[in-house]
């Protein structure tokens, strides 16, 4: 427990001054590597990569799955976070990551917060490292540098094993974007988007209805969006859909982000 602790402490991040703005590179010939490409997220990922011109390899650990899903249109390779083996030939040759699986205890007891949101995300992170990919968008959540969260209690503290997830690949040396969702919904999509910073909203103690939350279409599309921006490597950022300050104007919504600060270490 004070191994977690100690990374609230970090994630609770000053920013400092953002750089300028560049806008999306063309897809080009970049492969995108999808972790837990069918995921309730990670297949909207998969999709909107797609949709913007991107080949796709999706990492699954069933890949029977991955092909009824998505047929030829994706590479499939079989790969699991756990298994640090798995990894090398999933990332060979990918010039971006998205992270978008998440831990499942309830479901598979070997797949608890622990093994799959931090040691999993350090697995990844160091194989892309090796493999020189050049930018690793990580999806977590909002709330992840509150130790009190109520889900900490109800989920085998998997808050903070996510922010020490995050840490595993901030203090990386690969160009990062980390996504801290809101609660996340199964919908159409389309709504207008807000990013925020800090990690400042304590979603438990909002009123009900208010609680901040986004649609995982949505979701998957911001991280897509994200890959490959030089004005959001460094960055860590909260998003929720917000129909009256929000946008889907990309290069607004991404604009003035500020960089993480340099922490000390974890020691």
């Amino acid at each position: 427990m004070k191994t977690l602790l100690r990374c609230i402490a970090i994630l609770a991040l000053g920013f400092g001054s953002a750089s300028g703005i560049a806008a999306s590179p063309p897809p080009g010939d970049s492969l995108v590597l999808v972790a837990g490409a069918t995921g309730r997220t990670g297949v909207h990922a998969v999709e909107h990569a797609l949709k913007l011109g991107y080949r796709v390899r999706a990492m699954v650990r069933d890949p029977a799955t991955a092909r009824a899903r998505f047929g030829d249109r994706v590479q499939v390779v079989a790969g699991d976070v756990r298994d640090p083996a798995s990894l090398a030939a999933a990332v060979e040759g990918v010039t971006y990551v998205i992270g978008a699986f998440a831990s499942n205890a309830g479901r598979d007891p070997s797949s608890s917060p622990e093994a799959v949101d931090y040691k999993g995300t350090q697995n990844l992170v160091e194989a892309a490292r090796s493999a020189g990919v050049r930018h690793f968008v990580l999806i977590t959540a909002m709330g992840v540098t509150q130790p009190d969260h109520p889900l900490n209690r109800m989920a085998r503290n998997v808050l903070l094993w996510k922010a020490l997830g995050e840490n595993s690949l901030r203090f990386s040396s690969l160009a990062y974007t980390i996504i801290r969702p809101g609660g996340l919904l199964d919908g159409e999509g389309g709504a207008r988007v807000r990013v925020s910073q800090g990690d400042t909203f304590r979603d438990w103690q909002a009123p009900r209805g208010i609680r901040p939350a986004i649609d995982r279409r949505d979701l998957a599309e911001v991280a897509v969006r994200a890959l490959g921006r030089e004005e959001l490597f460094g960055r860590t950022f909260e998003v929720t859909a917000d129909a009256d300050q929000g946008t889907r104007d990309w290069d607004r919504l991404f604009a003035g982000l500020k960089a993480d600060a340099p922490s000390q270490s974890m020691r």
